[in-house]
């Protein structure tokens, strides 16, 4: 019997060992083939957990890409549907809506601004459309507490006519 086989070996064995087994050899067999004693043969599966170690690392790092990539897919999927969703939130705002409507829509606004009997909240940074790149400063504007003109863009003043209006963003 020899002895001091190295890691690659032992390695060559386990695997010569696990094809036998698969064709449907008994372990006895397949240990007296190798040419090992079964305590031999045992010690090498408990240490090297039946397992290519070389193998092992390329198998793991396999199983944690395909795990990245479905966490990728997953975060990617959740921004698309809150950009959906966010955006769906500025499709919904429609002239006549009172400012309680629209806020509770919208949320909090960042700015407020009046102009005679005009007044104009701005919420800074939101979603204009579905998608998550589409980011603007959305504007409401109302008069007598009733939407009138919003949308993104910027908010003007005229100060002859006493009127606030949306500027489209070129």
């Amino acid at each position: 019997m020899k002895k001091g086989f190295t890691a690659e070996q032992i390695i060559k064995k386990l695997r010569e060992a696990e094809v036998l087994m698969s064709k449907g050899e008994k372990i006895e067999q397949v240990i007296r083939k190798l040419g090992v004693s079964d305590v031999t043969h045992y010690r090498w599966r408990k240490e090297y957990g039946g397992v290519r170690p070389h193998y092992a690392d390329i198998d793991a790092r396999l199983i944690a890409m395909e795990h990245m990539k479905k966490l990728s897919l997953f975060v990617l999927s959740l921004v698309f549907l809150a950009g959906c969703a966010t955006g769906d939130l500025t499709s919904r705002i429609h002239p006549g809506m009172t400012k309680d409507e629209v806020t509770g829509i919208l949320g909090t606004p960042d700015a407020f601004e009046r102009q005679g009997e005009y007044e104009a909240l701005k919420f800074t940074n939101r979603f204009v459309s579905g998608w998550f790149w589409n980011r603007a400063d959305y504007n409401v504007i109302f008069r007598d507490l009733r939407v009138i003109e919003y949308g993104p863009g910027k908010v003007h003043k005229d100060f002859d006519a006493n009127i606030l209006y949306i500027v489209p963003l070129e």
